[in-house]
């Protein structure tokens, strides 16, 4: 049995299997659970007695943390706290997902597992304070991932490229910065890979991310290039105008390598054009791949 913190997040939506316990702290969950409470956090996963938790709640707005860093602190931090000393309670393998937030984007390549976390804001702070009291247990997982993209359960879409998407459909001028560099992550993947790593009993940190190293405004028209939108309606901004929207600074290369998780599990990296596929047959456009074979076996 699995138990999933923050079950109806973005993260949480997107585990498989029927031995999951859903627990979040919206209704129509299995379990409401709050893990900033330690008493409530103990007693739901003493219930179950799960073999693993995926400790997927957290609060992940980074400008929001850094105007209040107490409660950033109270929810990233005491709330994986609470939920590790609850997994070793019971014995359970416990799965922190993390973030590419934790280093400070100096290094120009993607990052690796061992390279020194120097995070930029309280978020990233949070979640690599974090991980330092998930280390503490033996049988653990701490999982790093980057700019996810995909649907929640209750089908509500999360992620930078769905805005561009939407935004050049509609017609629309966008404003896009060219000086951030990641690795844009399928969700259903990411999913796939927590599921995979719990089967195989693995532990250890590990990375996971898109398979393509890009600045967003190289995503946005890689985005709109294969749904066959007009990508120059994509203008280049500089990133001192989003500054001036932005509280907490961005690192700006901050991609992440994924060769550990392959060589170690045969885990792929997420595939970007795959998830824009899969993203734009949902919204009822066809990639332009498949415009093309449409196109071609008409003749």
């Amino acid at each position: 049995m699995i138990l999933v913190t923050g079950g109806e997040g973005l993260v949480g939506s997107n585990i498989s299997g029927d031995d999951l316990i859903v627990t979040d702290i919206v209704n129509g969950c299995k379990e409401h659970l709050d893990v900033t409470d330690a008493v409530a956090t103990e007693a739901v996963i003493a219930k179950y007695n799960p073999d693993a938790v995926v400790h997927c709640a957290a609060w992940i707005e980074p400008d929001q943390c850094e105007r209040d860093p107490i409660n950033c602190y109270r929810t990233n931090v005491m709330g994986t706290i609470n939920v590790a000393r609850a997994c070793r309670a019971v014995g359970a393998k416990l799965v922190y997902v993390s973030t590419q937030l934790i280093f400070d984007g100096k290094k120009r390549t993607p990052y690796v597992e061992d390279d020194p976390a120097e995070p930029l804001q309280q978020y990233g702070l949070s979640h690599f304070c974090a991980e330092q009291y998930v280390k503490a247990l033996d049988n653990h997982i701490i999982l790093r991932t980057s700019l996810c993209h995909g649907q929640c359960s209750n089908g509500r879409r999360y992620g930078f490229v769905y805005w561009v998407l939407d935004s050049l459909e509609a017609g629309k001028e966008i404003q896009v910065v060219d000086t951030l560099w990641t690795t844009p992550t399928d969700i259903k993947d990411f999913g796939r890979c927590i599921r995979t790593l719990i089967d195989r009993d693995a532990t250890g940190t590990y990375h996971h991310a898109g398979d393509r190293y890009l600045s967003r405004y190289a995503y946005a028209v890689l985005a709109a290039e294969h749904a066959g939108l007009d990508a120059s309606l994509i203008k280049k901004t500089n990133l001192s105008v989003l500054m001036k929207k932005w509280v907490a600074t961005r690192p700006l290369y901050a991609g992440l390598n994924c060769d550990k998780i392959t060589m170690d599990h045969g885990i792929q990296a997420s595939d970007a054009l795959a998830w824009l596929n899969g993203s734009l047959r949902q919204s009822g456009r066809a990639p332009r791949s498949m415009l093309r074979r449409t196109r071609a076996s008409r003749k």
